[in-house]
């Protein structure tokens, strides 16, 4: 899943997380996608995952870095063009 689309499927019932245990009895997060067969629309197994919120975590964060390189660079490029239209 993306997680640009995790709204809309989300609002769809085509994606949930639920808790659960494994085989060890220690506390999980499950993520179910629904799936489809996309030649005839029959729905298909359940595609269910095991995820982990620390996952996820670290992918916002390195985008939010990420983010904060792009806007410092265009805070540069703005300048340098503002200077060069003020010749």
């Amino acid at each position: 899943m993306r997680p640009e689309n995790y709204s809309s499927l989300k609002s769809a019932s085509k994606v949930s997380f639920a808790k659960g245990t494994d085989s060890e009895g220690a506390e999980i997060i499950n993520l179910t996608e629904k799936r489809y067969d996309s030649s005839t629309g029959v729905a298909a197994d359940d595609s269910v995952s095991e995820v982990r919120v620390s996952d996820y975590e670290s992918e916002k964060a390195r985008l939010e870095a990420e983010k904060s390189a792009i806007e410092a660079r265009i805070a540069g490029l703005t300048a340098i063009i503002t200077d060069i239209n003020a010749l």
